[in-house]
């Protein structure tokens, strides 16, 4: 993973969710952490277009530390 960011899920009524800024042309994965320094996937890759990608409903998703990578080629 190329220049993965970490975020922690912010918890708003009704719902968590994780946003970040995306460049136009690149390929983003968010994965979630499964142990110490130990990442999965977490759903598709999302194709950055120069706005703000958000995934939402995260309350019942397995952990609350994610990350975003970008992938070096899209």
């Amino acid at each position: 993973m190329d220049g993965a960011t970490f975020y922690q899920a912010v918890e708003t009524a009704p719902e968590l969710e994780l946003s970040w800024q995306t460049e136009v042309g690149s390929i983003y994965q968010v994965e979630t952490a499964t142990g110490l320094n130990a990442f999965s996937d977490f759903g598709p890759p999302v194709s950055g277009n120069g706005k703000r990608a958000k995934l939402s409903d995260l309350r019942h998703a397995p952990a609350r530390f994610y990350r975003v990578g970008r992938s070096k080629s899209p």
